[in-house]
């Protein structure tokens, strides 16, 4: 029974810390209590069932930052092969670090559609960079710590890789919307 506990501990937090801040203690604290009633009374409190649980075709945090942006999948569709990874954007940034910042929007995207996580995999980008003549070994590294949106970093250091902050979707979405001609650029 505890490691049941334990299990449906993590997910509760993880699908809290998924919801937007000023909810993630309320989410918290009734996903906790639906636990608690459950494990006292396992027939009459069965456990809600997480929407877009692993049986959604796009993972639900894809289906968030869509609804939350005003984003349709075509928009990105145009600009990124959601599945293969293949960047279709021809209209791209012209300065090198603005470009380089414009494709890790593109990457990130691509890994909340197939992982749920806004993720930048240093290497995947670095091969996405040197495919559009703009791989600045010298500069790299700074021009993704530059990166800011709304006083805060939009690229956050993972290792050797780079995950995408909560302010920093807003980012990427803007940037989604400029590349698609959405806003002007």
């Amino acid at each position: 029974m505890f490691e049941y506990v334990r299990e449906k501990l993590q997910e509760i937090i993880e699908i809290s810390e998924s919801c937007p801040e000023r909810y993630r203690d309320k989410c918290f604290e009734l996903l906790l209590r639906a636990l608690i009633q459950h494990v006292q009374h396992p027939t009459q409190a069965p456990l809600p069932q997480p929407v877009g649980e692993k049986s959604a075709e796009i993972p639900s945090l894809f289906d968030k930052f869509l609804k939350d942006y005003d984003l349709l999948t075509k928009d990105i569709e145009r600009l990124i092969d959601l599945d293969s990874g293949e960047i279709l954007a021809r209209a791209l940034p012209k300065q090198k670090s603005e470009k380089q910042r414009a494709l890790a929007a593109l990457v990130s995207i691509r890994h909340a559609y197939k992982n749920g996580e806004f993720f930048i995999p240093r290497e995947e980008l670095i091969e996405e960079c040197k495919k559009f003549g703009i791989y600045d070994q010298t500069n790299f590294s700074k021009h993704m710590k530059r990166t800011k949106f709304a006083g805060s970093a939009v690229f956050i250091k993972e290792g050797d890789d780079w995950k995408v902050s909560r302010p920093g979707e807003g980012w990427i979405a803007e940037t989604i919307k400029k590349l698609s001609g959405q806003e002007p650029v």
